[in-house]
């Protein structure tokens, strides 16, 4: 059975990714999931799905409302931690976008969790989150293994 060039190349040595290219995808995913996450958020807003008087538990405390700096600084603190996640599997792995993608496809998948312990938010809301979690997975990954693999 003949092996294709890439199946040729990972069993010679790991395939890793230069430390600086991770940075680098990872500032480019931070940038276009939160452009994205934050229109999604907008029209959601606009939409009645975010309403002023829903208030809830900060991490860290404090009672905040669901504002577009919320989704700023959750998106790029949780991508940054992606890519902080994707520069050990680097290390770690002999396939570390392949092993990195389960990884994040996993996070992604229990952050669902998260909109459903907002107490008492709206279904709006709660699908809206849903949306702005998965879109941020799938762009932020993709912009991540894209810029930091070419």
């Amino acid at each position: 059975m003949a092996m294709s060039a890439e199946d040729t190349m990972s069993s010679r040595s790991p395939q890793r990714i230069p430390l600086v290219r991770i940075l680098i995808g990872t500032m480019a995913a931070i940038v276009a999931a939160t452009v994205v996450n934050v229109i999604v958020f907008s029209i959601g807003d606009a939409a009645g799905a975010f309403p002023d008087d829903f208030r809830f538990t900060a991490p860290g405390g404090g009672e905040t409302s669901m504002g577009v700096g919320n989704v700023i600084f959750s998106t790029a603190l949780y991508l940054a931690l992606g890519g902080i996640v994707l520069a050990i599997v680097n290390r770690l792995s002999s396939r570390p976008v392949r092993t990195f993608v389960y990884v994040a496809a996993a996070v992604c998948v229990l952050s669902f969790i998260q909109p459903f312990t907002l107490e008492d938010a709206p279904g709006d809301m709660i699908a809206f989150l849903l949306l702005m979690h998965l879109l941020a997975a799938v762009i932020g990954v993709w912009v991540m293994i894209k810029v930091a693999t070419s």
